[in-house]
């Protein structure tokens, strides 16, 4: 992003009713917001075989949209997305620092998404134009996380990877005096983080581990209105991971290989602890091991992967995150 260029985001209720954006980030490793107009070439009569198309007809327009976010221990932008990723927010505890716990929402609870079907977000991205006049900003509303990847991995920043889908993609006047979160103090980096797996400690011998959360949101055109109508998910949604492992170390990977061979499911977590206390803590209840990839590579190290599927049982939900920060929402 270019110097004064920001990105902004603000929640929705009801849903595809633009709101003001009072979440904001200038630190972002990738983004994109974009209308999309499904065009098609208008039907021809058969003596016209063979020549070019003469009009269009418009099939259905949405927003689609991008954020890949370096994390922070005071993110209220990141937190926002996260939220909307994961479905819910449990339980809000604390006077400072606050302690947020999220789950998944899913089933009956959420009538078709990962967060009640009225819920949204206005997803703002502002640029610098000198030819773009006031509107110098552009507004995805009615946005849903499709899905999103946390990724810890070493020499890396550690980012949140988020996919969004929604109603439109307009230009709009930009917010007003933005208030950033402070990367400087409370930006999370990969030597403040943990790994256990079934209660035992890989972060010495973890080069990094992705989780990836799908929710399968899918546009919804339907008869009178050319934008797409509050999109809801299908089917099952994805919950999938990877290890990457130092192949001769201790704890050995052996064990995990065990695991794997036995289809033994086991808790996985991963902690990030960061300055004043705070701290995100991602707890995937239930794992399991379906491939087991060892990284033969020559003049180098040794490694394995352990590629991962989470899941939900009766006394456990698939994903939780506990995020102990200084913002008193999220």
């Amino acid at each position: 992003m270019r110097y004064g260029e920001f990105s902004a985001v603000g929640e929705e209720t009801p849903w595809g009713t633009p709101v003001t954006r009072d979440k904001f980030a200038k630190r972002l490793a990738g983004l994109f917001l974009h209308h999309r107009a499904n065009r098609d070439k208008s039907a021809k009569l058969s003596a016209n075989v063979g020549a070019d198309p003469e009009g269009n007809f418009d099939k259905g327009q949405h927003g689609e949209g991008k954020m890949i976010i370096p994390v922070s221990y005071d993110d209220g932008l990141g937190f926002k997305y996260l939220k909307h990723l994961i479905g819910s927010v449990s339980s809000s505890t604390g006077a400072g620092p606050y302690v947020h716990v999220l789950k998944r929402l899913c089933g009956a609870a959420a009538t078709g998404g990962a967060v009640p079907t009225a819920v949204a977000l206005s997803c703002e991205l502002n640029y610098e134009l000198p030819d773009a006049g006031p509107l110098q900003a552009r507004l995805l509303s009615g946005a849903r996380v499709m899905g999103g990847t946390f990724a810890w991995n070493a020499e890396e920043e550690i980012v949140l990877d988020c996919d969004m889908i929604g109603k439109e993609v307009t230009q709009v006047i930009k917010t007003a005096s933005p208030v950033y979160p402070d990367y400087e103090t409370y930006g999370a980096t990969f030597a403040q983080a943990t790994l256990s797996i079934d209660g035992t400690a890989y972060g010495a011998v973890c080069k990094g581990l992705d989780f990836t959360i799908g929710n399968g949101y899918e546009t919804r055109i339907r008869l009178g209105n050319i934008t797409t109508q509050a999109p809801l998910r299908r089917g099952v949604a994805e919950l999938s991971g990877n290890i990457r492992l130092d192949w001769e170390a201790t704890p050995s990977s052996k064990t995990l290989w065990d695991l794997f061979k036995a289809n033994t499911p086991k808790a996985i977590v991963v902690t990030l602890t960061g300055p004043s206390g705070y701290s995100i803590v991602v707890s995937l209840g239930k794992c399991f091991f379906n491939v087991s990839n060892l990284l033969p590579e020559e003049g180098q190290l040794q490694s394995v992967e352990f590629p991962f599927l989470a899941y939900d049982v009766a006394t456990e939900t698939s994903v939780k995150v506990t995020i102990t920060t200084p913002n008193a929402t999220i």
